[in-house]
């Protein structure tokens, strides 16, 4: 098997190609590159997620350096990719390692590699990774007993970045949608205080992450966005699978697109916090950026898909903010990296510092800078095939798409063919899965569904049905509605519901509103069983070693507790009155959700109304649900 890092590290499917040998064959190349060219004795961050057996990868990653005579630094829990970057800088560590796949799917896990500026390994360091492979076979060593809390390295960072008094002084109501990943309470506990009223879903840690990937897309955070409504909150705030990226939606359930994120954060950084610097775009990204970037008269920057190319811009040139598609944003003042809780804090102070309807903002932003609609569909294919079809079009373009001529192509990363001011569609084939991505932007969500439709068929492959998509998304939110009328009703929750949260439970908070509060349900664990299936039939071209860490889980998932068995999620304690103590925190965060209903009086807009739940197609569309599927794919290591 071929171990290659792509956009942001090496990423392969547990057990089959992300094993404990191939795990240290790279941790065996990454000592020799520190060998070979650092003069630091610092030790080296060696972080992981929340994912199935990252705690023990990182135990054998930092086996392997020990026994090279490389000293390591082990956290006292899963962590955040972005607390490993800031550890990196503070520790003055020639590089940090975190092990995690990001926002994939749960059968995946990764590696990713931190360069000593604390961003994401230049494609150069990664090159000589790649080249020191297999040449000297893994050495042992014993992994560091003392394990390190990465937090006090982590929140300096923070608060040199954003106002977290002024977020806790105002009457902000928030909801977090950690996704089960490393986020955990983190922005929670950050925030709340005086007067900020904040609630988090999905913050325990759950290997499967509730059977979906850990990332903020709008399929994904149907239950951010009714909980929203229902507590009237003022902006919901979710994080992937390890909080490097972010996705928001507003006082109204609405989700905010990754490019109305990043031009909102921008005209923040411009307007309130008065700060200056180049605007930074990765391919896949809005023309609202330029045009920001033009009115301020502030240096632009277009750039290929992947932070690092960020990271290094940043680097060389005074850059205010840098962005790309997914919701990986980075700022000046921090360090080059992206970090989905430091977004999410600056969206609050954005909120706390004026117009608290966060809807009003969006509205401000398009009719300032235009309005447009955006769509991602991805279609998983072979690797191979992906990037034919890319060739295709970047070897015979089409002169027109639709009813739009194409004034300019680019080849930058992948094709994109732009439209002037009516918009551009991006043929790409994935860094991090078997999927070819398609992008588009334009003035009007019936034209990017046409400029797709075109687009496919250039690319002579089958239309995605655009029309079976937007069924899909009306059944969806017919069973929000159905599922919201009987939770008025008193009759429990089906599939799909706030209920049906993995290993979480419903409590009864004051005034009978239904909160979400963490447990290990033995239903969802013997579901737990039934979706992990495939890790252990996965194990049979695995090592004796990874076979009996997947009977461990399926003894935990059968008791309904597979969390506990597989790892445990501390909260470091630095301060105890931002961040809490050690000790059952997961107990204090069910007795704060019991106590949270909403008190009725003091709420903006007047005369209490029953809030309503607005459509998926409503709003942001991007339908990551939408796949041709061209014929089974087996299992492979994916550039990540």
């Amino acid at each position: 098997m071929a171990i290659r890092f792509g956009t942001d590290g090496w990423r392969g499917v547990i057990a089959e190609d992300f094993t404990f040998d191939n795990v240290r064959v790279v941790a065996q190349a990454v000592a020799g590159l520190i060998r070979d060219e650092s003069a630091s004795e610092a030790p080296v961050p060696v972080g992981y997620d929340v994912r199935f057996l990252s705690g023990r990868f990182a135990e054998a990653v930092a086996a392997v350096l020990e026994g090279n005579g490389v000293p390591t630094m082990l956290p006292d829990g899963p962590v955040t990719t972005p607390m490993v970057s800031c550890q990196v800088v503070a520790s003055g560590a020639p590089l940090g390692i975190c092990i995690t796949a990001s926002h994939n799917p749960p059968e995946y896990n990764g590696f990713k590699l931190k360069a000593a500026f604390g961003g994401s390994a230049p494609p150069e360091m990664t090159a000589r990774v790649e080249a020191l492979l297999g040449r000297t076979p893994p050495r042992s060593g014993r992994p560091p007993d003392r394990r390190h809390p990465f937090l006090p390295a982590y929140l300096p960072r923070l608060q040199a970045v954003a106002d977290l008094d002024a977020v806790r002084r105002s009457p902000l109501r928030v909801v977090v949608d950690s996704m089960h990943g490393s986020g955990g309470r983190i922005l929670e506990n950050l925030v709340r205080g005086r007067r900020a009223d904040v609630v988090t879903l999905r913050g325990d840690a759950d290997p499967l992450f509730g059977g979906k990937a850990p990332e903020p897309r709008p399929e994904n955070l149907a239950s951010l966005r009714r909980t929203v409504v229902q507590r009237r909150a003022h902006i919901g705030i979710a994080t992937d699978g390890d909080a490097d990226r972010i996705g928001a939606c507003d006082e109204n359930g609405r989700v905010l697109s990754p490019f109305q994120i990043f031009s909102l954060v921008a005209l923040h950084l411009i307007e309130q916090k008065k700060w200056t610097g180049g605007i930074a775009r990765t391919f896949a990204n809005t023309l609202v950026a330029e045009r920001i970037a033009r009115r301020f008269g502030l240096p632009f920057f277009d750039l290929p898909v992947g932070f690092k190319h960020i990271a290094r811009l940043m680097l060389e040139q005074d850059i205010l903010i840098g962005g790309e598609e997914s919701g990986g944003i980075g700022v000046k003042r921090y360090l080059p990296e992206r970090d989905g809780i430091l977004i999410g804090l600056l969206l609050l102070e954005l909120l706390a510092t004026g117009d608290r309807r966060l809807s009003r903002r969006v509205a401000r932003l398009e009719k300032e800078f235009g309005r447009y609609a955006y769509r991602r569909v991805d279609l998983p294919m072979p690797v191979e095939s992906a990037r034919e079809a890319v060739t295709r079009i970047r070897e015979d373009p089409p002169a027109r798409l639709d009813t739009l001529t194409v004034e300019a192509i680019d080849t930058l990363d992948g094709v994109r063919l732009l439209f002037g001011d009516h918009g551009w569609i991006l043929f790409r084939a994935s860094g991090t899965e078997p999927i070819l991505r398609v992008y588009c932007e334009a003035r009007t969500p019936a034209l990017v569904d046409r400029l797709v439709r075109a687009g496919l068929e250039r690319l002579r492959l089958d239309p995605v049905n655009l029309q079976q998509a937007a069924d899909r998304h009306q059944a969806g939110d017919q069973e929000d509605r159905e599922q919201d009328s009987r939770r008025q009703a008193g009759r429990p929750d089906g599939p799909g519901t706030l209920g049906d949260q993995p290993r979480q439970k419903r409590h009864e908070g004051r005034q009978g509103e239904q909160v979400d509060g963490p447990s290990s349900s033995g239903q969802r664990g013997r579901q737990g069983v039934q979706e992990t299936r495939r890790y252990r039939h996965d194990c049979e071209r695995g090592d004796a070693e990874q076979v009996g860490l997947v009977d461990h889980l399926f003894e935990g998932a059968a008791g309904g507790d597979a969390q506990e068995r597989v790892e445990g999620y501390p909260v470091p304690a630095v301060d105890d009155a931002v961040i809490g103590s050690h000790g059952d925190h997961h107990a204090i965060d069910r007795q704060r959700h019991q106590e949270a209903a909403l008190p009725a009086e003091g709420r903006e807009g007047g005369a209490q109304q029953e809030p309503r739940i607005p459509a998926a197609s409503e709003g942001f569309r991007d339908d990551l649900s939408v796949h041709l599927t061209f014929r089974k794919m087996p299992k492979s290591s994916v550039q990540a």
